[in-house]
């Protein structure tokens, strides 16, 4: 189980960080991967998201069912920030990446992953990887953090982005082989009571 792990993880980090091979011409003068009339070719390894049709995020929620996007706390007051993914029904993941953006004064105590993670990796406010058995949408908690308001906490909002270094905030699938998903950004408003 720890080698399936260490190569899921070696995978998204090849989609996340591979660049785009030109392509060859054959001797028909036809690319190589250039398919029979109408049909369009399948790119591995994309330049933007796989699937533009798929309805993919990671959004943040003050809940672990991923309804409530709005909170007031106070200075000094500790609270919980889960991580939800959202994805079609019928569409299996096995991996995420994103990053957090917390406001100013806020900081993450403790973090706990889903009960179906396999491994995890980075920071949470810089690039963060987290592995998992193939989970079936429409939704599931891959992180939940808990913060604390510092005395200088006056408001704001927790979102989720691209990575600083991997650009990269979305999926991939449990597709054979693995296809990488972008994910649209999430926000979630922190008010001061």
């Amino acid at each position: 189980m720890k080698r399936f792990s260490i190569a899921l993880l070696v995978l998204f980090v090849a989609f996340s960080c591979a660049q785009k091979e030109p392509e060859t011409a054959t001797s028909e003068g036809e690319s190589a991967t250039s398919r029979a009339a109408g049909d369009q070719p399948r790119q591995m390894i994309p330049d933007k998201p796989v699937a533009a049709e798929m309805h993919a995020a990671i959004k943040p929620y003050f809940d672990a069912e991923g309804t409530v996007a709005e909170t007031s706390i106070s200075p000094g007051e500790s609270f919980d920030v889960y991580i939800i993914a959202e994805f079609e029904a019928d569409e299996s993941m096995t991996a995420a990446e994103f990053k957090l953006n917390l406001p100013q004064g806020v900081s993450i105590h403790h973090s706990a992953e889903t009960d179906s993670a396999t491994l995890r990796s980075g920071n949470a406010e810089t690039d963060f990887m987290i592995a998992f058995r193939c989970t079936p949408g429409p939704k599931m908690m891959l992180m939940k953090y808990t913060c604390i308001a510092g005395n200088d906490f006056t408001g704001g909002t927790i979102s989720t982005d691209e990575g600083a270094r991997s650009r990269f905030l979305g999926f991939v699938t449990c597709d054979d082989p693995p296809l990488q998903v972008g994910a649209e950004k999430g926000t979630a408003a922190l008010n001061k009571k």
